[in-house]
């Protein structure tokens, strides 16, 4: 079993490492604009990135919800990867709209 202590800083960690990973996903460059980003500064940065043994790599994923004052609504997809490996060219290959 945990103690006080153990738990007191387990909690710390749980509830403060969002914040800093969201800090450092901040400060990359898919997060901006679309296609706003120096080409050359998001190829450094997305291979930055570890991808472990992953044939590919999700650098962000969003969704994103937009409702009018009439109540229609719009959604807008953005999707950023990195491909590691060749095997995952067929999988990642596709661009889908609804």
């Amino acid at each position: 079993m945990f103690t006080r202590s153990r738990r007191a800083l387990l909690a710390a960690v749980v509830f403060t490492l969002p914040f800093f990973a969201s800090l450092h996903a901040a400060d990359q460059p898919w997060n901006g604009a679309p296609f706003s980003a120096d080409p050359k500064a998001l190829l450094a940065a997305a291979e930055a990135v570890p991808a472990g043994e992953s044939a590919a790599v999700v650098l962000l994923d969003e969704m994103r919800y937009m409702f009018d004052a009439e109540g229609h609504s719009t959604r807008m997809a953005r999707l950023v990867f990195r491909i590691v490996d060749p095997s995952a060219v067929e999988g990642w290959s596709t661009v889908e709209a609804e």
